[in-house]
């Protein structure tokens, strides 16, 4: 006759109750804080609910709870003979990342810098070398619901870098890109 095999219960009996009110008061505060955290309850909620960090971690955390109504690209023009015609920047720095091209961060977007070294990368990178090369912030809504967000709506474009090929390329640590 074989033993029978029971498990052992981990949680003392006396533990069980408390555990299972608190994991539920868990579940009710992320579940109000993802909703006032999305906008989808009025945004006069209650302070203490954005602000209990230890209790609504998960609620409060950015990467889940705030939808970006806006998605941005950068767009490149190179000028040949007086004439702006578009680059293909997404083949002249292909992505290594899903999350899309580095250039399209904000760290690089407001940095005149890092915008300086994509530009005179750019201009090395053409097989043949332009005059000048123009970065351009373009923003649009985004369509809730779907992965890909096609450019649509009013499409607003700033220019953040005019670059002249002639000069040198800036270099990182000492190396061109």
């Amino acid at each position: 006759m074989a033993a029978e095999i029971e498990d052992a219960r981990t949680t003392p009996g006396w533990l069980r109750g408390p555990a299972v009110l608190l994991l539920l008061a868990q579940l009710v505060v992320f579940g109000l804080g993802f909703l006032y955290a999305q906008g989808m309850v009025a945004h006069n909620g209650p302070r203490w609910i954005l602000k209990a960090e230890p209790i609504a971690f998960f609620g409060n955390w950015k990467m889940f709870t705030t939808v970006d109504r806006k998605q941005r690209d950068m767009d490149g023009y190179a000028m040949w003979d007086g004439e702006w015609a578009p680059i293909d920047l997404p083949a002249l720095f292909p992505s290594r990342w899903e999350s899309g091209p580095r250039y399209t961060r904000k760290t690089i977007r407001r940095s005149p810098k890092h915008l300086a070294i994509l530009a005179g990368a750019a201009c090395g990178r053409l097989t043949e070398r332009p005059e000048r090369v123009l970065l351009v912030d373009v923003r649009w809504r985004s369509k809730r619901g779907q992965r890909e967000q096609p450019r649509w709506g009013k499409v607003r474009e700033k220019p953040l870098m005019d670059w002249d090929c002639s000069r040198e390329p800036p270099q990182v640590s000492g190396r061109p890109i």
